[in-house]
């Protein structure tokens, strides 16, 4: 498997997102076909297991969201379907304009 994080997060912060809490890291099986996609912050499991302790924890659900997307987007390329593709281009941009509408 190939690990994308390293150009993800270079594309986030030419996008302004250079936050380690925004970043997704994706990897891609050699034959295209698989992949596992995952918010590079920790995993959500972790976190609530930190929060249980009662220590402090930080889960972004936009960096969830985009973990969630990127398998969403390439199932539908596999499955050549398009109202999914268009479902995620349309949470993504949502997230997108959420972030930027707050600064």
């Amino acid at each position: 498997m190939m690990k994308m994080s390293r150009v993800i997060c270079l594309l986030k912060k030419r996008s302004g997102f250079d936050s380690l809490g925004l970043m997704t890291s994706v990897l891609l099986s050699s034959d295209g076909k698989t992949i596992e996609a995952e918010a590079a912050h920790g995993t959500v499991t972790r976190h609530f297991r930190l929060h249980q302790k009662g220590q402090e924890t930080s889960t972004n659900s936009i960096a969830s969201i985009f973990a969630w997307t990127r398998g969403l987007e390439h199932r539908g390329k596999l499955d050549k379907n398009d109202r999914l593709l268009d479902f995620v281009r349309k949470l993504e941009a949502a997230c997108i304009e959420t972030v930027e509408a707050e600064t």
